[in-house]
């Protein structure tokens, strides 16, 4: 219901609402993407949706196990191994700092 009203919002206000909701989300991405490689942000923004997707009850993998299994996907959540791994890895290559990619400069991108 409330994705319906969202809609209904973004479709009143038109093209207005839209630019303003994607002008902010795109200020959020210029600050982050300033201090942090391209290549190392894509690479965690995959290995943390991989993780999610893997865990909520509701995503395609989930349901699928729990119909060829016959239980509910609430039951399979503690047997999520690898999802559960990759997010452990993942914050800790966060908290590590790996991998160490530097940030390619202007100027080598010209160059080349």
């Amino acid at each position: 219901m409330i994705f319906y009203h969202a809609i209904i919002q973004v479709e009143i206000e038109g093209d207005k609402g839209l630019f303003k909701m994607m002008s902010k989300y795109e200020q959020i991405y210029t600050e982050i993407s300033d201090s942090i490689d391209n290549r190392k942000s894509a690479s965690l923004l995959d290995l943390f949706s991989c993780s999610v997707q893997g865990l909520i009850p509701y995503g395609a993998q989930m349901l699928l196990a729990a119909g060829f299994a016959k239980v509910s996907p609430i039951e399979i959540i503690p047997f999520t191994f690898y999802p559960m791994l990759t997010a452990v890895c993942g914050i800790i290559a966060i908290v590590i700092g790996f991998p160490r990619l530097n940030k390619k400069s202007k100027s080598s991108k010209e160059a080349a």
